[in-house]
């Protein structure tokens, strides 16, 4: 899917910091540019849904989708858990693990432990959940709605 949303600009819709092993304290920084799309484009409003359930990979996508101008990001901080995964295993078999990357968008906003970038944060309420609604989808609805009233 990710190959139809034009990102709109050059930029890199990520960076990221790696160690270099041999030099305990050094990192090196590399941005993460993804490729354009070169055949059938998207180009109308992208409304991206996210909270707590989104984390790795999902949030690097959600980097790629807001590369394009004309995106929305709603809902709640994500797990903030981008990057790569080292294992380890301590005493009694209990396992551990932590990313080796620092991630983070162009602009050094810190997706580690932080989440993606939220336009309008929105999360679920109490009474929302009795009356059955998702206000979250609402809100996003609202919003679509709202800019194709524009047009």
């Amino acid at each position: 899917i990710l190959k139809y949303i034009p990102s709109g600009n050059t930029e890199p819709s990520a960076c990221f910091t790696y160690p270099v092993f041999v030099l305990p304290g050094v990192f090196i920084i590399r941005n993460q540019s993804y490729p354009t799309c070169d055949g059938e484009k998207y180009n109308d409003l992208i409304v991206v849904l996210v909270n707590e359930m989104t984390q790795s990979y999902a949030e690097t996508c959600v980097q790629i989708i807001q590369s394009n101008n004309n995106t929305i990001t709603i809902g709640s901080q994500s797990a903030g858990a981008n990057g790569n995964i080292s294992e380890f295993i301590l005493p009694r078999g209990v396992l551990g693990a932590f990313s080796g990357l620092g991630w983070y968008y162009p602009d050094g906003w810190v997706v580690n432990r932080q989440g993606v970038k939220i336009d309008h944060e929105v999360r679920p309420t109490l009474e929302g959940v009795r009356e059955g609604r998702d206000e979250v989808l609402e809100t996003a609805l609202n919003l679509i709605e709202a800019n194709t009233e524009e047009e």
